[in-house]
């Protein structure tokens, strides 16, 4: 900062500070006196969808300030420029994506290498900022939840255990008395179902630790699908390749990523009809603008409603009377912990898709 008040590059050569622009993670434009644009960085021209050349000279006001924001930028602009100060405001950069990017913006007055001065605009998406926050609430949460149902670990296991013996001998005692005894088998099923249960929130909840190794996910969707043939003979599982397995390596936990696709093509067998299509197709993709691998299981079960399709990532959600548990919600946490993401799509006329899309390379 020089003594003015001015953030100064003056110092700095061009190539440098071109760089420099360049690789700040956020949004930045560099302003004339009056807002016109003179540079804008990579984060910028992403988040407005606009290419370089509509920019040069453009009025960074009407362009890019969405309308009821513009009164308020420009007089931080004006009181920035006038104290060579910096001044923030939070607003919406408008733009050609579906919905303009909420940012929180400072202007700060900067001289350049030239020895021009001028304005930069940085804008930090305020989106991202949220989603990190909620995804560290999440992991609290869940570092909550694996805390506690660790230490009851002993003791659960003891309580199942001995209801469970006092089961098996109140059996023993019922075996000419069959339609008591039904109910018996009943409830030893039920515990068990229970202990399942268990084991399940407890999985969910507990801490991730990946041992990524680059793998061709093509070649994971191969042994996933050969896996499925064997298990459900009574389903036709069909596997499509629109890659090439060298072509799709992705630096992944390959035993994470294999129990998930796995876990996928049960429950879409639980929901398919006999001798019903399963199909796994992996492709290419792009993740916030990055290549991308895509694995897609689409079932031919029922099709999801709109509710069901927006629940159907919560823990315990009931899709199409099947019961879910944390399949689907623990696939998404493995997926974003290797910078990844999952999503579910309706078919038509019927059918479901969980999509697994995963930085490639």
């Amino acid at each position: 900062m020089s003594s003015d008040g001015l953030l100064s590059m003056s110092t700095w050569q061009p190539a440098a500070a071109s760089h420099a622009l360049e690789s700040l993670p956020a949004a930045v434009a560099i302003l004339d006196s009056d807002g016109a644009l003179l540079h804008a960085n990579r984060v910028f021209l992403e988040s407005s969808g606009r290419a370089a050349d509509e920019l040069l000279g453009a009025d960074w006001f009407e362009l890019f300030v969405a309308g009821e924001d513009r009164v308020r930028a420009r007089a931080c602009f004006e009181r920035a420029a006038r104290h060579g100060n910096s001044e923030t405001f939070h607003g919406a950069l408008a733009s050609r994506q579906e919905r303009p990017t909420e940012l929180l913006f400072t202007l700060a007055a900067v001289e350049m290498p030239t020895g021009a001065k001028h304005m930069a605009a940085i804008g930090c998406d305020i989106a991202r900022f949220r989603a990190a926050d909620q995804r560290l609430t999440e992991s609290a949460r869940l570092a909550a939840i694996y805390q506690i149902m660790n230490g009851m670990t002993h003791d659960i296991r003891n309580v199942l255990q001995r209801s469970n013996a006092c089961l098996e001998m109140l059996a023993m005692e019922l075996k000419d008395h069959p339609t008591i005894l039904d109910l018996v088998v009943r409830v030893q099923s039920a515990q068990r179902d229970m202990q399942q249960l268990y084991e399940d929130v407890r999985a969910y909840a507990a801490p991730i630790h990946l041992n990524r190794q680059p793998r061709s996910l093509v070649e994971l969707c191969r042994e996933t699908a050969g896996d499925a043939r064997r298990q459900f003979p009574d389903r036709s599982i069909e596997l499509v390749e629109e890659i090439a397995a060298e072509a799709a390596s992705s630096v992944v936990d390959g035993g994470a990523i294999g129990q998930i696709l796995r876990h996928i093509v049960d429950n879409a067998a639980s929901v398919s009809r006999p001798q019903g299509p399963i199909v796994i197709r992996c492709s290419k993709a792009t993740l916030d603008d990055h290549e991308a691998i895509e694995i897609v299981v689409r079932d031919s079960g029922p099709r999801l409603t709109d509710e069901q399709r927006e629940r159907a990532l919560a823990p315990f959600a009931a899709l199409r009377g099947h019961a879910v548990g944390v399949t689907l919600a623990t696939a998404q946490r493995i997926a974003q912990a290797h910078g990844g993401a999952v999503k579910v799509r309706s078919c038509e006329p019927a059918g479901a898709e969980v999509v697994v899309t995963l930085p490639r390379g």
